[in-house]
């Protein structure tokens, strides 16, 4: 799908090093921007699992390698909700 952007927060921050093995799960969770399911009060509660797999059939990732890409997205999720649901709360 799309490359990622070249973005750092700040001029001052160093980019951030991406390990190659890591690479695969970060695609594909930029790519799972419309698969998240929210609460009625805005919260994030996850993703939605089968369209992440769909995006993953769509990638082309070999089905040997989907748990192991699966798992580090779930790191990424649990993340992403633990920092969002931060922010949302009053």
């Amino acid at each position: 799908m799309a490359g990622r952007k070249k973005h750092t927060p700040c001029k001052q921050c160093k980019r951030p090093t991406l390990l190659p093995e890591n690479v695969a799960a970060l695609d594909l969770y930029n790519d799972c921007a419309t698969q998240w399911n929210t609460s009625a009060n805005g919260f994030l509660v996850g993703l939605n699992y089968q369209g992440v797999e769909s995006v993953m059939r769509i990638q082309g990732i070999q089905k040997k390698e989907m748990p192991r890409i699966f798992l580090q997205l779930q790191v990424l999720e649990r993340e992403t909700i633990n920092e969002r649901n931060k922010k949302t709360t009053p």
